[in-house]
């Protein structure tokens, strides 16, 4: 397979990055930590932690973890919570533990969480006391032996948090009566913690890191097996493609989308670390207003988000009036960015906003926008270094430019399978050409009736049908006929920009997206993603961007 698309890399981003600079995790962190020590490592409602600040933190809540409640490297402990300082201590100690990581969504029902907690095996929770009413319901269920229960001011200082306790609990009461037996508090763990010596444990880079679960667009939710090796790789690949941009210690960083989804996890929690980045915790991005207050105390230089987040802050009269002289680039992913949208991003803030793509299984980034200038709005850019996509027909073969066929993704970013599902990452076919690893190692997106006219100079595209899935379920080529599902659930399409080049010049075909979404609720046009409840079972995989050319052969992704 021809790599075609490295030749339009920006300059200074090469395809051959070092992917031995970290075993694992640990490695990464030591390094952050003394490299940034006492630069401010995240920050949330008006309080800071450093990164020697957030070493012993993690360091106190992992000696608790292995040596108060006996966990061993391996066992799963489940992270319930939105974006608060609490996160990255839990999840940094977790980790340099050896324990593997399920975030789970707080907005999640009873059986919802359930469902995740029995299929991972979770012997430990945290989880943020205003959910915890939900975990009284299911806990005698699952096979969770220990609860770390927190309240949301808890790292806030003494004055600052009690007051913050106090009202989320009983001025606007967002705090349900909960009864859990033995039950420990954040700060227990964290005093507990520190009482012992801590003792790094042995972790490698095939170890897994998390399982983090997918939306259920092929049947029930699954946790996809992501290893240290996966997640750093992608770290790696997406921090090459940024080091064009981003400078150590001087990056302010707005995580507005939730800690707990793939895409804030490693780009904003783990790419942003390894920069020395400032990251600064938005709670509740739905309350844009105070969103908007937040934003105006920092010159931030990188904001990550979904298309109706910025929607909602572009619709926002107060957002115009923000300084944004020191913002480099704002990200965009999770699902398709309208072209609309990050045309006024661009007018409003002089910033372009640059769209990618990825999945669960791919830890998650699979195409990045250029950053010198090049990207194209409505595109989802190119592959990242190390990372193969071409297309394949039934039978597993490559098909020529411009034919339809299924999308194929190889790359040590890809997940090492499903947890305890081998049926569901096992294959009775044949491995795509160039792609030399079992089948599970591959991403599939079947794409069906896709045809491309090349001439007149405005080319057309017509998608007859689209059917997304993840597909490291089977390598047999087969396109499903409909998507496993309980309910059996509508699939819905929208369509949104794909570019086609032609022989001499470059046409732009303007579909508006594709994207599809598996949904078992209507959704009224907030957050399609896991960020809101109303609209928290929908999953999307968008595709946008794929280059075709038809002569001479060659395609520009």
């Amino acid at each position: 397979m021809k790599k075609i698309w490295t030749k339009k890399y920006p300059s200074g981003v090469i395809n051959d990055v070092d992917f031995n600079q970290y075993n694992s995790f640990v490695d990464l962190f030591e390094e952050g930590f003394a490299k940034y020590s006492n630069e401010i490592a995240f920050e949330n409602m008006g309080k800071s932690i450093t990164y020697k600040e957030l070493d012993e933190l993690s360091k106190n809540f992992s000696n608790f973890l292995t040596q108060e409640l006996k966990l061993k490297k391996g066992d799963r402990i489940a992270i319930q919570s939105p974006n608060v300082l609490q996160y990255p201590v839990v999840l940094f100690g977790a980790i340099r533990s050896g324990i593997i990581v399920v975030n789970t969504n707080p907005l999640y029902t009873p059986d919802e969480m359930k469902h995740q907690f029995k299929d991972s095996g979770c012997k430990a929770i945290f989880i943020l006391s205003n959910f915890a009413y939900n975990l009284e319901k299911v806990i005698k269920d699952t096979n969770i032996e220990h609860v770390i229960i927190s309240d949301m001011g808890d790292m806030l200082g003494v004055l600052k948090g009690t007051l913050v306790n106090f009202v989320v609990k009983y001025v606007k009461k967002m705090v349900p009566s909960y009864s859990i037996d033995n039950f420990y508090t954040f700060k227990d763990a964290i005093s507990k913690g520190k009482s012992y010596t801590y003792n790094q444990v042995e972790v490698g880079s095939n170890d897994i890191a998390f399982l983090q679960y997918t939306g259920g667009t092929t049947g029930v939710s699954k946790g996809a097996m992501l290893s240290h090796k996966n997640v750093i790789s992608n770290v790696i690949q997406v921090s090459s493609w940024m080091d064009i941009m981003l400078e150590e210690k001087k990056e302010i960083v707005i995580t507005a989308l939730p800690l707990y989804h793939i895409f804030a996890l490693v780009c904003n929690a783990l790419v942003m670390f390894k920069y020395g980045a400032r990251n600064i915790l938005i709670t509740n991005p739905r309350d844009m207003d105070g969103f908007i207050k937040e934003l105006s105390k920092y010159n931030f230089s990188i904001i990550t988000g979904v298309n109706t987040l910025f929607n909602g802050l572009l619709n926002n009269s107060k957002f115009s009036n923000l300084d944004f002289n020191n913002l480099k680039v704002a990200f965009g992913g999770g699902m398709a960015v309208q072209d609309i949208v990050a045309n006024k991003w661009k007018s409003v803030t002089g910033c372009p906003l640059v769209e990618g793509y990825g999945l669960t299984e791919t830890s998650p980034v699979v195409t990045i926008n250029p950053l010198d200038g090049t990207n194209k709005i409505g595109t989802i850019g190119l592959p990242i270094p190390q990372t193969d996509v071409k297309f394949i027909d039934d039978a597993g073969k490559e098909v020529p430019h411009g034919e339809r066929g299924e999308i194929c993704v190889y790359g040590p970013q890809v997940m090492e399978g499903y947890w305890q599902r081998e049926s569901d990452t096992s294959s009775d076919g044949e491995v795509p050409n160039e792609m030399e690893s079992p089948c599970q190692e591959t991403v599939q997106v079947s794409i069906t009736s896709l045809g491309v006219a090349t001439n007149p100079p405005e080319a057309s595209m017509q998608l007859e049908s689209v059917e997304c899935m993840v597909s490291n379920t089977s390598c047999d080529g087969e396109v499903p006929n409909k998507m496993e599902s309980p309910c059996q659930e509508t699939i819905q399409v929208s369509i949104t920009s794909l570019g086609v080049a032609t022989n001499s010049s470059e046409t732009n075909m303007q579909l508006e997206s594709v994207g599809c979404s598996l949904s078992n609720t209507s959704c009224d046009g907030e957050v399609p993603d896991e960020m809101e409840s109303a609209c928290k079972e929908t999953t999307q995989v968008s595709i946008t961007s794929l280059g075709v050319a038809t002569d001479p052969p060659e395609a520009s992704m």
